[in-house]
């Protein structure tokens, strides 16, 4: 679903939850539609910036969308993001940039997304992608939180700390690759290649999590944009889900936002997740639609 402004209805679903717009103004303290266009700008910085952190990472130049590639063999580290085309755009020249970025992706070889959020311009660019050959993949949910807030209670034996060195972003790399099923091969060194930024804080801090003395066996990150922090690349692996750490690991970035003075952080999650992250008082604000090719 594409949600214009200006005849967004007073309630809608975002992953089959019903959104009132209202309660969101209520819980926020403004307009529904300055959370959404807050959180989208928050989402598309991140998001470009996540997809060139790699040493062959490269970013296609045009009108309308933002393009940004890492060059490695995952669909979630190269995106087009967003559509937003000035009102005197004619339909070819629409249609040139959408063929622009299709040849750009296969030319680089890699597999895709193209990210379409609550405001689009031109209105109709869903079906524009999919005349053009691309298909719906799945659908996340934009999510927004009030700081400061309550935190659930945690597993007392898991430990979070920021990672530190070298080591702790190969082992990063590792837990990214295996919890998000990556191509055999594909991101081995995601985090390491690119150490400074991961270790430097800024705009990202990448934190790890580990139950007792046990190996490291989750990760988040709290990452900036536009002014505002955001949760990303959360991840346990498979042996380690269900002991706490991905609530440990979100507890401890939402203090560490909280004691920093912000007032909203921001995500996406899909269906799975969801239910996790509303736990922590995140609330669904907007759906993003992903196209990919057919």
């Amino acid at each position: 679903m594409t949600i214009e402004e200006e005849n967004t209805p007073d309630t809608f679903s975002v992953l089959d939850v019903c959104v009132s717009k209202k309660a969101i103004e209520t819980r926020f303290g403004c307009r529904w539609d300055q959370v959404a266009r807050l959180t989208d700008r928050h989402t598309m910085v991140v998001q470009s910036w996540l997809a060139s952190r790699s040493p062959r990472a490269e970013r296609l130049e045009n009108e309308g969308t933002k393009v940004s590639s890492t060059g490695l063999n995952a669909s979630i580290l190269n995106a087009a993001l967003g559509a937003e085309f000035p009102s005197d755009t004619s339909n070819a020249e629409i249609s040139e940039t959408i063929e622009s970025v299709q040849n750009y992706f296969a030319e680089r070889g890699v597999p895709w997304r193209w990210w379409l959020g609550p405001f689009v311009q031109p209105s109709d660019m869903s079906e524009r992608l999919e005349r053009a050959g691309m298909k719906e993949l799945f659908r996340l949910a934009g999510m927004a939180t009030v700081l400061p807030m309550e935190l659930p209670a945690i597993n007392p034996e898991v430990r979070v700390r920021l990672a530190t060195d070298r080591r702790d972003l190969q082992e990063a790399s590792r837990i990214r690759r295996e919890a998000f099923k990556f191509a055999p091969g594909a991101a081995l060194h995601y985090f390491d290649d690119m150490a400074d930024d991961w270790l430097s804080g800024d705009p990202a801090r990448l934190y790890v999590g580990q139950v007792s003395d046990g190996p490291i066996a989750g990760i988040g990150a709290l990452t900036m944009g536009e002014g505002v922090p955001g949760v990303y690349v959360l991840a346990t692996l498979p042996e380690w889900e269900r002991q706490g750490i991905a609530k440990g690991i979100l507890t401890r970035i939402l203090s560490d936002a909280k004691a920093e003075g912000h007032r909203l952080m921001a995500m996406t999650a899909g269906r799975e997740a969801s239910p996790l992250y509303w736990k922590f008082g995140f609330e669904p604000i907007f759906e993003y639609t992903l196209y990919t090719e057919r």
